[in-house]
């Protein structure tokens, strides 16, 4: 069967329509298609079918939904204990099929095989049989988000076609996107190149005008830097390199050049910012961790804009005031996370996943987010370090408004917080899901969209590809955002905000595995060049690995963690190897340090003190002990003095070696 969503909700036996029943059944199946594979409680089903104010008799008709569905779909509709899951093939459902086939044309292009990349692109949005989710009234946040897609994925068919000739044949087209979506700039800076290639530049420049005018009058913004750059561009007469065309050379086929040296290489060495050490607060006491850490950042620890101003004209600090001066008492620098409003912020929007009043959605009035931005800032100068100002953006559950109206906020948010507390941080809303090509390809059009611009750092979620698999894989993560950010040259410092949704359906370590990790998850994120890096998270137990349950002790993980930031005081990273390209094992790591030469100061010319940490991303490797090696520490405390052409075994716990004075 094919379930079709992105027009009116249906199912279809070999192109027949298959009786599903009224809205109620549309939603259920809308809900189960979109989580292919997964098992969706009922009370979400229940959210879903009622947008939060559900009848006692929910759960029954919940129940019945299920039954009338089943009468057509038969055990394609399975039962598990809590709720239900739509066992389908991923190509059995057209919104899932247009990812894949958005996904394969972003490759195509990579590869700049741009005609197959245009096939692609109008493949997928062939797909499209009008407004998504058509007859299920309850899942408007659902069908932005998909909406979203779709305009994006269109934006990218036309510039590539664009690329390629025929501006021509495109300009109708893009005049009426224009005109249907005034606040979207990239159909914008699409029409005013074609009108620019075609000789009509004043219909370009007036194209700019008006789209300027829309922009001040409605949101109170200027255009965003790519818009201003084809205003630039057409003013200076000259044309513009065309980013669709920015691809890289296919690769000869010939045997790659193997080259002997570090992944890379610091000179003068930097220092490593005890700050990078973070944890994320799952807790509203103001207590901070009984070990050693470095930074913290206030999310899921009731302080969310719902939280702090949950009605209009009431603020509410008493848990951001108990957080922060913590904090402060700790001499822990904050990043504050913002945003998630309550309802009277944007009543038409759907409830979040939160218990309380909370909104995924932006404010209908950004007087509103403004008002918020400024009062927080004000209270908090001098005691908040950097503002965060959104969580997981490029996920519905989340935030569900559009890429403009975001950059928009944080143009706006950036203004007031400089303005205020001029030596803050700014960091981007965060993204997550970044292991999925179309992730990254909805990331990219964020920066394009002007996201990223006025921000000092961006927050990502980095974090392997499945929950439990080893934290060497967010070092290939970083690579794929780097290079993502590189190609629109948005390239900001990286933060790692956290993990995937998923985190807490990860099956939990055993002890040493969860030592192990809790040190590679910051190791790795040195490897990867983040800097910062906040663990989740600290005060609960319902993620796979616990640092320290609030009123409980710290875990051997937690003291794992404290020793090895109390290895690298005073250190300075010099270099990052891996495997062969170092002359190293397949399997170990290193990450190789110059220390201060007194507590506190800068790294001598010649460094006095050196030393490397190794570990294994998975089993045991023998290495020889180098000559000038004084000592082996390992995160238990214990200490090994290896005798001269000894075997020094490195495994996935990492070890500290100290070499003496001058002999490397």
């Amino acid at each position: 069967m094919d379930y079709h969503l992105l027009g009116p909700v249906e199912v279809c036996d070999q192109g027949t329509a298959v009786p599903i029943g009224g809205p109620r059944q549309r939603t259920v199946l809308a809900v189960l298609a979109l989580n292919l594979g997964q098992v969706v409680p009922v009370r979400r089903l229940v959210d879903a079918a009622w947008e939060g104010s559900p009848p006692t008799t929910a759960h029954g008709q919940i129940l019945t939904a299920v039954s009338v569905l089943r009468r057509s779909l038969g055990p394609a509709i399975k039962t598990h204990p809590g709720g239900y899951l739509l066992q389908a093939g991923l190509d059995d459902v057209d919104a899932h099929v247009f990812e894949r086939l958005a996904a394969e044309a972003g490759e195509l292009r990579s590869a700049g095989q741009m005609d197959a990349c245009i096939s692609r692109l109008r493949e997928a949005l062939a797909l499209w049989r009008g407004p998504a989710l058509g007859g299920v009234r309850t899942l408007a946040a659902e069908a932005t988000r998909l909406e979203d897609r779709r305009l994006l994925v269109l934006e990218r068919c036309l510039e590539t076609e664009l690329a390629i000739g025929g501006h021509g044949e495109r300009v109708g087209e893009l005049l009426a996107l224009v005109e249907a979506h005034p606040f979207r700039e990239r159909f914008r800076v699409l029409l005013m190149r074609a009108l620019h290639r075609l000789g009509r530049q004043a219909e370009a420049l007036e194209v700019y005008r008006s789209g300027r005018s829309v922009l001040v009058e409605e949101l109170g913004v200027e255009p965003g830097p790519e818009l201003q750059r084809m205003h630039e561009t057409i003013l200076a007469g000259v044309d513009e390199p065309d980013p669709a065309m920015a691809v890289p050379v296919p690769a000869v086929r010939v045997a790659p050049q193997h080259v002997l040296g570090p992944e890379w290489y610091h000179d003068p060495p930097e220092p490593v910012n005890p700050a990078f050490f973070g944890v994320t607060l799952n807790s509203t006491s103001g207590r901070m961790p009984d070990f050693r850490v470095g930074a913290v950042r206030l999310w899921d620890c009731a302080c969310r804009w719902s939280n702090i101003q949950p009605h209009k004209e009431v603020f509410d600090w008493r848990t951001l005031d108990r957080l922060v001066a913590g904090a402060r008492n700790a001499c822990l620098p904050v990043l504050y996370t913002m945003g998630m409003p309550a309802g009277w912020v944007c009543p038409d929007a759907k409830r979040a996943v939160y218990l309380d009043d909370c909104r995924a959605a932006p404010p209908d009035d950004l007087a509103d987010w403004d008002a918020y931005v400024r009062a927080t800032v004000t209270r908090y100068q001098g005691r908040i370090e950097a503002y965060e100002l959104w969580d997981y953006v490029n996920s519905p559950m989340r935030y569900n408004g559009s890429a403009e109206t975001l950059a928009a906020m944080v143009q706006r948010a950036a203004r007031i917080i400089k303005d205020v507390d001029p030596a803050a941080l700014v960091v981007s809303p965060s993204f997550g899901d970044l292991w999925d090509p179309a992730a990254r390809e909805q990331l990219r059009a964020y920066a394009e969209a002007g996201v990223l611009e006025h921000c000092d750092a961006v927050a990502v979620k980095l974090h392997p590809r499945d929950p439990s698999g080893p934290p060497e894989e967010m070092v290939e993560l970083s690579g794929l955002i780097d290079r993502t950010l590189h190609a629109v040259g948005a390239q900001r410092l990286m933060w790692s905000t956290g993990p995937a949704h998923n985190i807490v359906h990860a099956p939990r370590p055993d002890q040493a595995t969860a030592g192990a990790y809790a040190v590679r998850h910051f190791l790795a994120g040195i490897f990867a060049r983040c800097s910062r890096m906040y663990f989740h998270y600290w005060g609960g137990r319902n993620v796979p690995i616990v640092l320290q349950a609030e009123g409980g002790p710290p875990t051997q993980a937690a003291w794992f963690v404290d020793r090895l930031q109390r290895w690298l005081t005073d250190a300075y990273v010099r270099s990052a190897s891996h495997g062969s390209d170092d002359n190293l094992p397949p399997n170990v790591w290193q990450l190789r340090f110059v220390f201060a030469s007194s507590p506190g100061g800068c790294p001598p010319d010649r460094p006095s003190r050196e030393a490397v940490i190794r570990w294994t991303d998975i089993g045991k490797a023998t290495m020889l002990a180098e000559p000038g090696t004084a000592r082996v520490e390992h995160l238990d405390g214990t200490v090994e003095v290896p005798k001269p052409g000894s075997m020094v075994s490195v495994t996935e716990l990492p070890v500290l070696i100290r070499y003496h004075r001058h002999d490397l």
